[in-house]
């Protein structure tokens, strides 16, 4: 199972600001880019994904799309404590993962790293609501 299409960013104004976001971090294998907005009333989620994984670095289509599916899976587990927070500060939030690694790395080294990536923006949303 991989993380529902609703938690997909895909409008092309919203991931040319998070691109251009001044709001990023480097976390090894990862590239984080990401913007905190407050939540209005018609808005279902609070938290949003974009994901990457250039073809300049991972040349296989198949090798890329593991990627993209293990790292949507880890996303998928971990994302649940973020958005409590973000529902309890009335913020949304629009994370860019882009995958820097010129080759596929375990799971386990992935996974820590995604929630080494999470444990940053819950710092980060607490520091931007005080």
């Amino acid at each position: 199972m991989s993380i529902s299409q609703k938690y997909i960013l895909k409008s092309k104004k919203k991931i040319e600001q998070l691109y251009s976001s001044k709001s990023s971090f480097f976390v090894y294998p990862f590239y984080v880019s990401f913007l905190i907005e407050d939540k209005s009333i018609e808005d279902k989620y609070s938290l949003m994904f974009v994901f990457s994984v250039p073809k300049r670095k991972i040349k296989s289509a198949v090798q890329r799309n593991r990627i993209k599916r293990v790292i949507k899976e880890i996303c998928r587990k971990r994302k649940d404590l973020l958005e409590g927070k973000l529902n309890r500060y009335g913020k949304k939030m629009f994370i860019f993962l882009s995958y820097t690694e010129k080759e596929e790395l375990p799971g386990e080294l992935i996974s820590n790293r995604i929630k080494k990536i999470f444990y940053k923006l819950e710092k980060k949303i607490q520091s931007d609501e005080d």
